[in-house]
């Protein structure tokens, strides 16, 4: 199960990471999305860093063994980002996009419900 767990912690990050990374550059695509549901460009670009960071969280804590109780900690406040998308995208009538971020917050779950209480490193 351990070699599960860091099979999924690593999809996750390098997503979150690209992610991210996207949404901080914002190119026009990116922004005419955000103009068209009403939310600003900052709202995004704080949306970017939180999932950058979190992109390292996943990772980084456990691997190193430094302070891991930060895995379960960024998978679990990634959640409700990804709630916010699926109503975002919900909104869009982006059905593919939202049924993305539900496999997404399922996967975060078992990260953050295994790595605190189940398989602690």
């Amino acid at each position: 199960m351990t070699i599960i767990l860091w099979i999924i912690q690593s999809i996750l990050a390098l997503l979150f990471l690209l992610h991210g990374v996207l949404f901080l550059i914002m190119p026009a695509r990116v922004k005419e999305q955000f103009q068209k549901s009403s939310l600003s460009i900052g709202f995004g670009r704080f949306i970017g860093l939180a999932e950058l960071l979190a992109a390292f969280g996943l990772i980084l804590p456990d691997w190193t063994q430094i302070l891991p109780w930060l895995t379960p900690l960024a998978a679990a406040l990634l959640l409700p980002i990804m709630v916010g998308a699926v109503v975002s995208h919900q909104r869009s009538k982006e059905q593919p996009q939202a049924i993305l971020c539900l496999g997404i917050i399922v996967l975060l779950l078992i990260v953050a419900i295994y790595r605190a209480f189940i398989l602690p490193v």
